[in-house]
């Protein structure tokens, strides 16, 4: 008997393998008991047939997670069978060439050039479905709305209108003197970015092509960086909308929210909105519901496995780049993945995402000494796992660096500042990780 993979939530399916069709027959002329046939007649043994070689087998259909082996935890160093390759970029005499001399608003007409263009030919469009053939929006003029957008968000004033007005205390001579009140208002009446003709499911619909012609060009040199990280971005956002998230503990709150694959010095290489929680369209019937629903219990991959996947795609090159990632991505069964895929990872992990790896606990470790270290290594699928007591306890798992080098660390402690042990792995998490959060300053200033 043969036992396929099973799951503590799926019932298997049992059938009968039938015997070898030499052993018997299905003639039924003859008793299963008779052997052989002289004279026309039957001749019985006087013993049954002894038990076939038939077989009884488990039969169940495996999803992804269910081919990751079961982890085998031990204490011994990390060895693994595969590196990181050097890093080169190829691309860096091009990029130097293209960017070198220019000033802020040419790299921003350059990398902007065709979001611009999409959106003065979307709102010439809308224009004319609403009867106003008089609108005419040319790029320069648009150019001049945009500047007028940037202006006001670091020059604050407590309505729009205001910018145009004469009173000595918010006279801004350099709005009204760019566009009229009347025309910047009509712009802003018009501006689409999409054919509202053609409106599907998608909820960024209205955006979907600045996004995507925003990804293009800031894949247009390639995945440039050796060192990536992936992260989230709040984008502020007080208004109406289904997409409109709320993050707790956050310091933008409200608004939407952005997953972003970047450069660990905060150049985005891909941006993905979140859609939120996708509702089932009223159209299907009740089969192919069904079959969703079944697909999706098969899968068993979280969000944040999904939000990985969909953003490594760009990476051509996966052997040369090490990616970081905190613990709302990280996971034992994510990085098993990663690996069999060539993608090198490390990230802060969650207890409960650690494939039961016998660590010492944070009640535990969280009394020893700063500065000390638990790890351990899954010999069969190559994950290294450490946990580190600094002024509290964090755990780490990576599928390429080795968790029992140490280097020296300044903390501030009772005396005044001390050097503890910190593995060399949390040590490159804290260098590399936070490319996201410096995109995010910058978007912020």
């Amino acid at each position: 008997m043969s036992l396929a993979d099973e799951s503590d939530d799926s019932d298997p399916e049992m059938i009968i393998l039938l015997p070898d069709p030499d052993i018997v027959t299905d003639d039924e002329e003859i008793d299963d008991a008779c052997t052989s046939i002289e004279h026309g007649h039957a001749i019985f043994d006087e013993t049954l047939q002894e038990e076939t070689a038939g077989s009884f087998e488990f039969l169940k259909e495996k999803n992804d997670a269910e081919f990751i082996s079961t982890p085998k935890w031990t204490n011994r160093t990390s060895k693994f069978s595969s590196a990181p390759e050097s890093f080169y970029n190829e691309h860096h005499k091009k990029i130097t060439d293209m960017i070198s001399g220019k000033s802020p608003l040419e790299l921003f007409e350059m990398m902007a050039e065709n979001m611009i263009a999409q959106a003065v030919e979307e709102s010439n469009k809308y224009a004319g479905k609403k009867n106003n053939h008089d609108f005419c929006l040319k790029i320069d003029e648009f150019k001049q709305f945009l500047g007028v957008i940037f202006y006001s968000g670091y020059h604050i004033l407590p309505r729009t209108k205001m910018y145009w007005e004469n009173a000595p205390d918010t006279v801004t001579t350099l709005v009204s003197q760019a566009m009229s009140r009347k025309r910047y208002f009509d712009i802003k009446k018009y501006l689409h970015f999409n054919d509202n003709t053609a409106i599907d499911s998608d909820r960024y619909y209205r955006v979907r092509p600045i996004y995507i012609l925003l990804n293009e060009v800031l894949q247009q040199f390639g995945v440039f960086a050796e060192h990536l990280s992936i992260d989230e971005r709040m984008v502020r956002y007080f208004g109406k909308h289904g997409c409109k998230m709320y993050m707790k503990g956050k310091p933008v709150k409200f608004g939407y929210k952005l997953w972003i694959l970047s450069f660990f010095d905060g150049y985005p290489f891909y941006i993905i909105p979140y859609q939120g929680a996708q509702k089932e369209n009223g159209s299907e019937n009740s089969s192919e519901r069904l079959d969703k629903d079944m697909k999706s219990k098969k899968e068993k991959k979280t969000l944040s496995q999904t939000v990985v996947e969909n953003l490594l795609p760009v990476v051509e090159t996966p052997a040369k780049h090490k990616i970081y990632m905190d613990n709302f991505f990280t996971s034992y069964d994510l990085f098993v993945s990663l690996r069999d895929k060539r993608f090198f990872a490390t990230g802060t992990v969650r207890e409960n995402r650690m494939a039961k790896c016998p660590l010492k606990s944070s009640k535990i470790l969280g009394k020893m000494d700063r500065g000390t270290a638990d790890r351990k290594f899954d010999t069969k699928n190559e994950i290294a796992a450490v946990s580190w007591n600094d002024n509290r306890v964090v755990s780490l798992i990576t599928n390429f660096e080795d968790t029992r080098c140490f280097t020296k660390v300044e903390r501030r402690m009772k005396g005044g500042k001390q050097k503890v042990n910190a593995p060399s792995c949390v040590v490159s998490y804290n260098k590399y990780k936070n490319g996201v959060d410096l995109f995010d300053n910058h978007m912020e200033t």
